[in-house]
């Protein structure tokens, strides 16, 4: 039987109760929708994904659970030796990720130590012996081994380290230094040692975390270094020889015995490509999707991959490399109509946007339809052609759905993620501005009804934009945005601090401080005139829930419309499956009243 979410660990004031029928129809759907995550893929050739946030193992027609805990939030998993599972996963919304073995017939149990935060793990060939980071007060501990004890750590430094490939002789690890979300640096640390060699340190401008060893312990890489566009590299002791032209790469496989690379390009949409090393031949495939997810089957004969279209949920695909291109599924019905747009920012800059056309929309003017502007999170992230069932939802309720990539997102180059870097965050409200001027314009879109809505980051810009722009929208949804910059900066989960202040600006100094302060959405609440949906987790470790609060409390003074939808043990999103249908449920009450 259905029970009420109001009373299973959701608490909401200022909305109306959920509606149940619409909630148990939004229930059913997100039921059927089982797409899959690829993982890795096990040396006996079975592949491990997620599903619904549940791991899985797809082994020929059959699908096997995994990781029966639902109180576990998977990160990571990677299959080892013996078949089981290792995963990195964290309970309670804290994302405090620990390492945890899972089989298909017990429940998981936890190895090594208890505390810090695991941000990576990496099997060496043999998948006996792991290389694990473990974050603690804002540095790292590397070890490698036996991840069933803990060990002595092979490596300690301040910041954020993370394995990301082991050598064929064990001997190092290939380790990535996060700075930032655009800036990296590439070490391989000796075992024996604890030696960091820079392969590529962060001066050189290096931005990736995906780093593979070749056969003859070169380095394969992604690296924006030069004109600023992320492209498959070979580093080595004399700098980095490009292996393909091929702009904006964010996926990188290297076959087992060293001999095929495959890669992933573009920044909307995805070209999939396989080159042999010793000849440079190369093959590719283009989707009018999302391809994410790389893994060589043991014999390096086989490449799999995760696909998704707008109109197709994510599946795993392979790719028979005897063959000239992938064995791909049937492509799905043509549901919903999603297009390219190109939108002129304030200063010239060109905007893209993803437009989902509505295929109903009853009782309302057919000619216009009502807008939900989505805004990604990130800000160093971006919208790509990949189904997604909420949107689904959206465009079969009449709403046409507008998905901006503003200045920050990625997929264009270092230069437009930098443009909204530090005190240049107004700017990126200045492109909403440009989207909304943009949606004026176009006779099948009602600009009068119009609905800004996002999550993390995009909460931000959504009600940021909400008060720049009061006139022109007719409500927000902030999902887990933070009100305060100033207040996020300081207390964010103290790992994260750095890279936050070099991407927002350092809070810490005077100047720097004020502006953050007028950018505050917190700060200027006194503007507002359309109603909220504020959605957030009691446990967020990066957007400390007193700060929401005080939004709340602020909002509420002005007499306009707040509905509060706070999740008890949630934290940076709501990791139930029933707490995030009963947000969607209310985000479709909230805009069937406030879109009219």
């Amino acid at each position: 039987m259905h029970v009420p979410f109001a009373v299973t660990g959701l608490s909401l004031a200022g909305a109306p109760p959920i509606d149940e029928r619409l909630d148990r129809a939004i229930a059913r759907d997100a039921a059927l929708d089982r797409g899959y995550q690829l993982l890795d893929v096990s040396p006996r050739g079975g592949l491990l994904a997620l599903s619904a946030g549940r791991l899985v193992e797809l082994d020929g027609a059959q699908v096997v659970p995994l990781a029966a805990d639902p109180d576990l939030q998977i990160e990571l998993a990677r299959y080892a030796a013996d078949g089981s599972v290792v995963i990195a996963a964290a309970t309670g919304g804290d994302e405090m990720a620990l390492l945890w073995r899972a089989t298909a017939t017990a429940r998981p149990v936890p190895l090594g130590e208890r505390t810090g935060r695991i941000v990576a793990i990496a099997w060496d060939r043999a998948r006996t012996r792991l290389a694990w980071a473990r974050v603690d007060a804002g540095a790292t501990a590397l070890g490698f081994g036996d991840p069933t004890t803990a060990g002595k750590p092979v490596f300690t430094a301040p910041g954020i380290w993370e394995p990301v490939d082991v050598a064929a002789d064990g001997g190092s690890v290939l380790a990535v230094h996060r700075v930032s979300d655009a800036t990296a640096g590439l070490y391989r640390i000796e075992v024996a040692t604890g030696e960091a060699v820079a392969l590529a340190p962060v001066e050189v401008g290096v931005a990736t975390t995906v780093a593979r060893f070749g056969a003859a312990g070169e380095v394969y890489a992604i690296s924006d270094a030069g004109d600023g566009q992320r492209r498959v590299v070979a580093l080595g002791w004399h700098g980095a020889l490009q292996i393909a032209p091929d702009p904006e790469v964010r996926e990188l496989a290297v076959s087992p015995d060293g001999s095929t690379l495959a890669f992933v390009a573009g920044n909307v949409f995805s070209d999939l490509v396989v080159i042999e090393l010793a000849t440079g031949a190369r093959r590719g495939y283009h989707l009018d999707g999302t391809i994410a997810g790389l893994g060589f089957a043991a014999d390096g004969k086989t490449l799999w991959f995760g696909a998704s279209t707008p109109t197709t949920a994510r599946e795993i695909e392979r790719w028979d490399l005897g063959k000239p291109r992938p064995e791909t599924r049937a492509p799905g019905t043509p549901r919903i109509d999603v297009r390219l747009a190109s939108i002129a920012a304030f200063d010239g800059a060109a905007l893209t946007a993803l437009v989902a056309r509505p295929i109903k929309m009853p009782g309302r003017d057919a000619s216009r339809a009502p807008v939900v502007v989505e805004l990604h999170g990130g800000p160093a992230d971006r919208w790509t052609a990949a189904h997604d069932r909420a949107l689904d939802e959206l465009v079969h309720r009449g709403y046409a759905v507008v998905r901006p990539n503003v200045r920050g997102s990625t997929g264009y180059g270092r230069a437009f993620a930098a443009l909204d870097d530090g005190t240049r965050r107004g700017d990126a409200i200045r492109d909403v501005g440009a989207v909304l001027d943009w949606i004026a314009t176009q006779p099948d879109l009602d600009r009068r009804r119009v609905v800004l809505a996002g999550s993390s980051y995009g909460g931000y810009l959504a009600l940021a934009s909400a008060l720049a722009f009061p006139a022109r929208i007719r409500g927000a949804i902030v999902r887990w945005g933070t009100p305060d910059l100033v207040a996020f900066l300081a207390g964010t989960r103290a790992d994260r601090q750095e890279s936050r202040r070099a991407e927002y600006g350092d809070e810490r100094d005077p100047a720097t401080r004020d502006v953050l302060a007028r950018l505050s959405p917190i700060a200027n609440l006194a503007a507002l005139r359309v109603p909220l949906l504020v959605a957030h987790g009691r446990a967020d470790p990066r957007v400390p829930i007193a700060d929401v609060t005080r939004l709340i409390d602020a909002a509420r003074a002005t007499r306009q419309p707040v509905w509060s939808v706070l999740g008890e043990d949630e934290g940076h999103g709501f990791a139930r499956a029933d707490h995030r249908v009963a947000l969607e449920t209310l985000e479709l009450q909230f805009l069937a009243t406030y879109d009219r």
